[in-house]
C-alpha cells in the first residue's frame, strides 16, 4: 500500500490539472455558488412544485432502461440534461451549474428518463444521477458507460461512494482534508466508520501514521470526510 501525500486544495488543483483553466473553473464554481445561490433555490422550488403537476406516474420496467443505456439511446440536449439532474430532491448537495456551463460538457441523458451523466472535456465524470424513483440498480451500468464514453477520473466525499467507485476501477490518486470554507449550507454529513474499506480510504487504500489516523477518525466521527480524487485504473 503506497503512502499518499496529503496536499492542500490549491496544490492538488495545480498538480492534477496542470492547466490555467482549472483555476478559472474553480473561481467560476465559487462565484456560481455565491451569486447564483438564491436564483437556483427559487428555480428548484418552482421546479419541485411543478413536478407532481406535469409528470405521469408510471411503473416502467427496469429492462427498458438497461436496454436504452446499453444501446446508447441518449439525448444530448444540454437543457434537457439540466432539467434532468435538477429533478433531484438533494439538489442542495450538488454543484449549481447553469445551462451555459452544461453546454461545455458532453451530456448523456437516457431518452425518456431523468437518468444520466456528464463528462468534462478533461475526462472528469460529473452529475451522475438517477431521478426515477421506480428505477434502481443501474449505478454500475451508468458509471461504466461513462468510462466507455471517455470519462477517466472523478472526485467524491469519502463515505458510501468509496467502495462503489473502487469496485468500478477507480484508484485513489489523492485526498485532502475537509475544508470548512467549502462546506455547503445546511451540511449534515453522517458519521463514517473509518475502519470499513467500503466506507473509507483510511481502512485499506491509504497508508498514514497512527496520529494521522486518529485525527481522521475524529473528523469522520464529526461528519467531516476527506475529499477523494480518483483516476481510472490503467490497463
Amino acid at each position: 500500500m503506497k503512502r499518499k501525500n496529503i496536499k492542500t486544495y490549491e496544490e492538488y488543483a495545480v498538480d492534477y490539472e496542470l492547466t490555467k483553466d482549472f483555476a478559472q473553473t474553480q473561481l467560476s464554481d465559487n462565484m456560481i455558488k455565491n451569486s447564483y445561490k438564491i436564483k437556483y433555490e427559487k428555480l428548484f422550488v418552482d421546479y419541485l412544485l411543478m413536478k407532481d403537476v406535469v409528470d405521469d406516474i408510471t411503473n416502467e420496467n427496469i429492462n427498458d432502461v438497461i436496454i436504452a443505456i446499453k444501446n446508447n439511446d441518449f439525448d444530448t440536449d444540454s437543457k434537457k440534461f439540466y432539467d434532468s439532474f435538477n429533478k433531484s430532491e438533494r439538489l442542495q448537495y450538488l454543484t449549481p451549474y447553469t445551462v451555459e456551463d452544461i453546454k461545455s460538457f458532453k451530456t448523456y441523458k437516457v431518452r425518456g428518463y431523468n437518468i444520466g451523466f456528464a463528462i468534462k472535456r478533461n475526462g472528469d465524470i460529473i452529475l451522475v444521477h438517477n431521478n426515477e424513483n421506480n428505477i434502481k440498480g443501474i449505478g454500475d451500468l451508468l458509471i461504466n458507460k461513462a468510462i466507455e464514453f471517455g470519462g477517466d477520473h472523478l472526485d467524491h466525499f469519502d463515505g458510501y461512494l468509496t467502495g462503489f467507485y473502487k469496485k468500478n476501477g477507480f484508484s485513489l490518486k489523492n485526498n485532502i482534508y475537509f475544508d470548512e470554507q467549502y462546506k455547503p449550507e445546511g451540511w449534515e454529513y453522517e458519521r463514517i466508520d473509518i475502519y470499513k474499506p467500503t466506507k473509507s480510504i483510511y481502512a485499506k487504500e491509504l497508508n498514514v501514521t497512527v496520529k494521522e489516523f486518529e485525527n481522521a477518525e475524529i473528523r469522520y466521527n464529526n461528519g467531516r470526510p476527506d475529499v477523494v480524487y480518483r483516476k481510472l485504473n490503467e490497463i
